[in-house]
């Protein structure tokens, strides 16, 4: 009986082994995951690219224009902002092999909020102001 008992024993602390590394692995699989995810495109995550925020922000002036929440004065502004945003990252990019530098990318985000803003505000002070 006492041969059957530790034999048992050795099979439970075999199976609590096995299960132990079974988990360790999954952390390892979950882990890298995780990893691989965040380096995925933002878009792919839910955040907007530059190029999809500024085709937005394009969509909505066009919108503001045909319901005549913007003047054409109005208009013209954010179109200039818009195309300053445009040239800058163009020049920045050529400066870098084609690419944005992580800070670049970053002010460029800060611009296009507050490009937003703009938007937002000038479409939301009457009609055409």
């Amino acid at each position: 009986m006492a041969a059957r008992s530790r034999q048992s024993c050795r099979g439970t602390v075999r199976v609590l082994q096995q299960t132990n590394i079974l988990m360790k692995i999954t952390q390892i699989i979950l882990t890298a995951g995780a990893i691989a995810l965040t380096a995925l495109s933002p878009s792919l995550l839910g955040a907007q690219t530059i190029r999809e925020r500024e085709h937005n922000q394009q969509r909505r002036i066009g919108n503001g224009v045909k319901n005549g929440t913007l003047s054409p004065a109005e208009t013209a502004r954010l179109e200039t902002r818009e195309a300053a945003l445009q040239a800058q990252l163009k020049a920045d990019k050529t400066l870098n092999g084609g690419k944005l530098t992580p800070a670049e990318r970053a002010q460029a985000q800060r611009e296009l909020d507050a490009l937003s803003k703009r938007i937002y505000a000038a479409k939301h002070d009457g009609p055409g102001k």
